[in-house]
């Protein structure tokens, strides 16, 4: 799990390993890019809800497969309610 700042050549130069990885943004807290065996590139926001426990109450949430970067930032700047499985 890399921790750089996302822009759009990194996201661009992001290719596909034989396992998946992570490449969280320095600049937005939670803020990552998944890229999977089959080459998909999934931006994703991680947060917590309040709740007791640190671990107990994280939220994943998938904002878009790939697209242009500004929309994904528009997204989740947006984003303010929990996934529906959390």
């Amino acid at each position: 799990m890399a921790k750089i700042k996302l822009t759009k050549s990194v996201v661009d130069a992001a290719t596909f390993r034989a396992k998946e990885y992570e490449l969280r943004d320095i600049a937005v807290p939670g803020f990552l890019l998944k890229v999977t065996p089959a080459g998909r590139k999934i931006f994703m926001l991680q947060y917590r809800t309040k709740g007791p426990k640190r671990g107990e109450n994280s939220c994943p949430r998938r904002l878009q497969r790939e697209g242009p970067l500004h929309e994904v930032h528009r997204r989740l700047l947006e984003t303010k309610e929990p996934a529906a499985n959390c």
